[in-house]
């Protein structure tokens, strides 16, 4: 990535033996030109990440050479993320930027110990090269 990714931001006192829902994305812009608007609203995006009910904790990332951008959070459950992905600004981000992307954004979910957190780059880029797990569950938009 580059420029290197933000660092991890924890929201909540960890549960070392308590399980947690992590999630992973990627979005892929098709044009430089709407690179601004898509920063303007990961912005308030975190600022909702930060006062969501059930938000462990993220971090962002960015590939500015390929228009490549990337989430990494934890959440209390699938409730939660799915109650965050609902709301604004979120909702409204899904709704403005669904032609912007050129390819289908991968949303990777899997189970992760409060022991094993923060979860790292190299394992959630993985998970989005190999697509997701059949198991997990779907967001209904």
């Amino acid at each position: 990535m580059f420029p290197p990714p933000q660092p991890w931001k924890t929201l909540i006192a960890i549960d070392p033996e308590k399980q947690y829902l992590a999630f992973t994305s990627r979005f892929a812009m098709r044009s430089v030109f709407r690179v601004p608007a898509f920063m303007r609203y990961s912005f308030q995006i975190m600022r909702q990440v930060e006062a969501a009910p059930g938000a462990v904790g993220y971090a962002l990332g960015a590939d500015l050479l390929r228009l490549n951008f990337y989430t990494l959070s934890v959440w209390e459950d699938e409730e939660h993320l799915r109650a965050f992905v609902r709301a604004r600004p979120h909702i409204g981000a899904m709704r403005d930027f669904r032609h912007d992307m050129r390819s289908q954004s991968p949303f990777i979910r899997w189970n992760i110990r409060g022991a094993e957190l923060p979860p790292t780059w190299k394992d959630a880029l993985s998970r989005q090269t190999q697509g997701p797990d059949a198991s997990a569950p779907n967001i209904r938009r």
